[in-house]
């Protein structure tokens, strides 16, 4: 709450000659805020809980040591929602059993796998986001020339290593229109790998994306780095 606090109840000088003409001041004392500014605009915000009957502190009475601090509430409360999951596990998880799904092994013609990631409880800039990744091989391509041209086309997203071709989105705000974009994308590259008027024979495929992502995965050094002579054998460290 503002608090006023008077310093000094004086009447002020008299005013010099050169303002002698200024009227007169209506202020008998001089008054100073014991408030921050910040907290002084948060006058009219006080809560209402505040402003009810028995809730000053000046009208509280003494502690009669008849109720638990805030602390032992937090502890309550705490107990309270670890007894909430508790009673969920034990009566509500062997419901689920009854949406059990026998698992089916995916057929031959469905080879693309579609990846995606939620973090329960917690919004994430990944909720969205839709990954999928198809074999080449897999793919309804007439000739080794038209896989050839989709590697070419496909540029970074084709893992050389794996021999697949991996496609990422999230610039919308939902994982159905991702995966669709992702869909429509890898029609695109197997619309141009089959059209005969393109071609890429004279470029060669690019396999530096997946060197470099693999000279990062093996950053550090391994033994494979050090001179074999610098190696003990087996037998030496044995003998030894």
């Amino acid at each position: 709450m503002l608090r006023l606090r008077p310093l000094i109840a004086a009447p002020l000088p008299a005013p010099c000659s050169s303002t002698s003409q200024l009227p007169p001041t209506s202020f008998s004392r001089r008054c100073i805020c014991t408030t921050t500014r910040r907290q002084a605009q948060r006058v009219d915000r006080v809560p209402e809980i505040l402003l009810e009957p028995g809730m000053d502190m000046d009208e509280m009475e003494p502690y009669g040591y008849d109720d638990l601090p805030s602390y032992g509430h937090l502890a309550l409360a705490k107990d309270r929602e670890r007894l909430h999951y508790l009673r969920l596990i034990e009566f509500q998880l062997p419901l689920l059993k009854d949406l059990r799904r026998p698992f089916v092994p995916p057929a031959k013609d469905e080879v693309i796998q579609v990846r995606t990631q939620k973090w329960i409880g917690v919004p994430t800039a990944v909720d969205q986001k839709v990954a999928i990744t198809v074999p080449i091989n897999s793919l309804e391509l007439p000739t080794g020339e038209a896989r050839d041209t989709i590697r070419k086309l496909a540029g970074t997203r084709w893992d050389a290593e794996k021999d697949v071709i991996a496609i990422s989105c999230q610039r919308y705000n939902t994982q159905e229109a991702n995966a669709k974009w992702c869909s429509d994308t890898l029609d695109r590259l197997i619309r141009s790998a089959r059209d005969k008027s393109v071609d890429l024979s004279d470029i060669p495929l690019d396999d530096r994306p997946t060197l470099a992502r693999i000279k990062k995965r093996h950053a550090g050094v391994t033994f494979k780095d050090y001179p074999q002579e610098w190696l003990k054998s087996k037998s030496s460290s044995s003998s030894s």
